[in-house]
């Protein structure tokens, strides 16, 4: 059976943030833009939407679950061997512990493929979420913000490229050996048994486009110039604008200028 993901609807990323005013500040903000940038460089950026909520109380869980039925869940915020760390509705600290998480996810499981436990000494959560999820990253110890932004900018930057969860979480870690990070050996990921981690692709790629070919215009041999003209249209369809391949393009000018034989030479 395959595992790839149906590319009609885009893979949702429920993005967890906590960090109670008691508990040591983390740059939870630096580590969504560091992945904000990342995956908006990638090859299927519009089909990875992240959902952020911050300041997550343990009762807004099963709303956000709910609510956005994701396919990835990642939380970020303070970890430890007992439990993850959330806010309470007094700014103090409000543990959630391993039972409870799993408990959680075996309520909520029925979109989940991947959950990503960005948070110091969370492996005892990622093992115990493996009888319910496929895929999960959890931390063998503490990790530094720098190497968990790091981290998770480099996973889901392959996510977005349509690499498998196998290969995402190795560029992971090899972009923390390359700026020279001593904690590579930190992230873990653990797989369901059963599940094979490099044939999860939870972007697969479409479809190749067929060629059409309908050009009711001969083209003209004579024709000469406009190359300013024809690599400005050139570049029109070219850029990295996600909606560009999906609209057309239009050539203005008074009547006679030649509009149509530029059209013509650019297609041919």
């Amino acid at each position: 059976m395959s595992q790839d993901k149906d590319e009609s609807a885009p893979v949702k990323v429920l993005f967890l943030a906590a960090n109670p005013a008691m508990t040591t500040r983390l740059a939870l903000d630096v580590e969504m833009r560091e992945i904000e940038q990342k995956v908006r460089a990638s090859k299927y950026r519009d089909a990875l939407v992240f959902q952020l909520a911050w300041a997550v109380r343990p009762d807004d869980l099963l709303q956000l679950f709910n609510q956005h039925q994701p396919q990835i869940v990642h939380f970020s915020g303070h970890g430890s061997e007992q439990g993850l760390r959330f806010a309470s509705e007094d700014g103090d600290v409000r543990l959630v512990a391993t039972p409870v998480l799993k408990q959680l996810f075996a309520v909520c499981k029925g979109t989940v493929r991947l959950v990503f436990l960005n948070a110091c000494s969370s492996q005892a959560q990622a093992q115990a979420l493996l009888e319910t999820v496929d895929c999960v990253i959890g931390m063998k110890e503490a990790i530094h913000d720098v190497t968990a932004a790091t981290f998770a900018s480099s996973f889901y930057s392959a996510i977005g490229f349509g690499q498998s969860v196998q290969t995402a979480f190795e560029q992971g870690i090899v972009a923390l050996r390359l700026n020279g990070s001593t904690e590579a050996h930190v992230p873990e990921l653990l797989v369901k048994e059963g599940i094979d981690a490099k044939t999860v692709v939870l972007i697969a790629p479409g479809p190749p486009l067929l060629s059409v070919w309908m050009v009711p215009s001969r083209r003209n041999t004579y024709f000469t110039g406009r190359e300013d003209v024809l690599t400005h249209i050139h570049a029109r369809f070219t850029s990295d604008r996600a909606a560009v391949l999906t609209q057309g393009q239009a050539i203005n000018g008074l009547g006679g200028i030649g509009k149509t034989q530029i059209a013509v030479e650019y297609v041919y």
